[in-house]
């Protein structure tokens, strides 16, 4: 289980972003099965758990579609991933997650998705969760993801 400590906590109640990817973000996964695996982008832990519980982040990934990015929650420890769309190399792209009781209004670019929130504190609750490939497979190379939290 995660040691809260290291990681900076959170209560939010809308987690707002600009992510940009250059074409570092194009890959080929070793085993062409995990090439829609939804890697995580950025996002937070709730309900003062472990992510893997209760959380709300941003996914994204590589296929023959493009670049997606994805809503990706854990409730109950229940995984849910929803794709909000697709977006190009080296523009800046709007990111939230809002937290609005029992759901999670994520938003990229203007356009907005719910997703159910099972946590009951009243704010996003937890730590900050940071990109990490995968799945099954490491990074094919090294990936370079511009953040800026608003």
């Amino acid at each position: 289980s995660a040691n809260l400590h290291s990681y900076q906590t959170t209560a939010y109640d809308e987690q707002k972003f600009v992510v940009k990817f250059d074409s570092s973000a194009i890959y080929q996964t070793i085993n062409p099965a995990n090439q829609g695996d939804v890697n995580k982008l950025f996002g937070f832990a709730d309900n003062n758990s472990e992510h893997l519980q209760f959380s709300a982040r941003f996914g994204w990934n590589w296929t023959a579609e493009g670049l997606a990015l994805f809503a990706y929650t854990y409730n109950n420890s229940i995984r849910s991933i929803q794709k909000l769309g697709n977006i190009s190399i080296g523009t800046e792209n709007n990111c939230s997650i809002k937290v609005a009781g029992d759901a999670y209004i994520f938003t990229l670019n203007g356009n907005s998705v719910s997703m159910p929130r099972a946590s009951t504190t009243p704010k996003g609750a937890g730590y900050k969760l940071y990109p990490f490939f995968g799945g099954d497979e490491y990074a094919p190379r090294d990936i370079h993801i511009w953040i800026k939290e608003l």
